[in-house]
């Protein structure tokens, strides 16, 4: 991890990029600043997932989705998405378009796969100089599914605003295709 956050060197004194743990990585470092700010954000942390869980369960109890992607640890989970797989990406586009017409926010959770990003390619650091076309059925899925944020300032006005939308968007029939 402190390898990954001083941009994947290994460091004495300064930083090399010629050791055995030498990796990618990025420039993540704190100041004081923002560590004292964290500290007292970390103070409200269970308030905040509280509020983003039960905004969370608000809105599914109100909303038939049957291409709803569930948790995989339903009392780990945090609530800060409702994530539900479309038909296409063309499907996944039309919902986000009627969202930007009604000031809700829907996004996709990836842009696409870690090897398609420059630094991978640049490097050929996969499958055959990524001339195979890894991944395609990711791909595929990265396309249709479709995230809506459930952020802890959501009030009883703000989630019957997101239930509304989901109850309005007629989704495909085959949504549970993967």
């Amino acid at each position: 991890m402190r390898n990954y956050t001083d941009m994947g060197a290994e460091r004495d004194l300064f930083p090399n990029w010629n050791g055995n743990d030498v990796l990618f990585g990025q420039n993540y470092r704190m100041n004081n600043i923002m560590a004292a700010i964290l500290c007292e954000q970390l103070k409200k942390v269970d308030d905040i997932i509280l509020k983003q869980q039960k905004s969370r369960s608000y809105i599914l109890s109100k909303v038939k989705l049957n291409n709803l992607i569930n948790s995989v640890d339903p009392n780990g989970d945090t609530g800060m998405n409702i994530l539900f797989l479309l038909n296409s990406k063309e499907e996944f586009n039309n919902v986000k378009e009627i969202g930007d017409k009604q000031n809700i926010e829907v996004r996709r959770m990836w842009n696409g796969l870690y090897f398609e990003n420059e630094l991978f390619k640049r490097n050929k650091l996969t499958d055959i100089d990524l001339k195979s076309n890894p991944c395609s059925k990711s791909k595929e899925l990265i396309d249709r599914l479709a995230v809506i944020s459930i952020p802890p300032i959501l009030n009883k006005e703000n989630c019957n605003k997101i239930i509304d939308f989901l109850n309005e968007i007629k989704f495909g029939s085959d949504n549970n295709a993967i």
